[in-house]
């Protein structure tokens, strides 16, 4: 089955509607959502209804820390990150957040997870930026039973593997 995976949309509608063309000219089959939906962008309700659409008819979505920031603004601004979660969070209507609010941190499907950042205390939304990290998520998705794969959003290119030992 072909999964496309897809991240950090940061309210963007134009974007999310061409990374789907995309995926679909690429005969995608499902479409994963890795979280960050919101965020940034002008068009926060547009893009979480039509991946809320589409969880409808099978996509998969995760929380990420800017989807979490939008339901919860922090109530002191020190990033611009703050600031655009106030406003998100005005921009969508209560539904929407609810459902954004009720989206996991992480989901395991098959054999793979899925998370936003770090498998690691996903709640703390630390990326995975280097060998240390990357080991510390793989250690934390070992736990889960049958995941063989990790999936997760990151701010470069990366593919990080690690080999289990059998034991007996």
């Amino acid at each position: 089955m072909r999964i496309a995976l897809l991240s950090d949309i940061h309210a963007n509608i134009q974007a999310l509607d061409a990374c789907l063309a995309h995926a679909r000219a690429q005969q995608a089959e499902r479409f994963v959502f890795l979280g960050d939906m919101v965020g940034y962008g002008a068009d926060p309700g547009a893009v979480v209804d039509r991946i809320m659409q589409l969880t409808e008819e099978g996509a998969l979505a995760i929380q990420g820390n800017h989807d979490a920031m939008a339901v919860t603004p922090p109530t002191e601004v020190r990033t611009v990150g703050d600031s655009t979660a106030a406003w998100t969070h005005r921009q969508l209507l209560p539904d929407q957040r609810d459902w954004i609010s009720r989206l996991p941190l992480t989901l395991q499907h098959e054999s793979a997870l899925f998370v936003h950042a770090s498998a690691n205390e996903p709640h703390l939304w630390r990326y995975v930026y280097d060998a240390r990290a990357a080991q510390d998520s793989m250690d934390a998705a070992a736990l889960w039973p049958g995941v063989q794969y990790v999936f997760g959003a990151m701010c470069t290119c990366k593919l990080c593997t690690t080999r289990v030992q059998a034991t007996r």
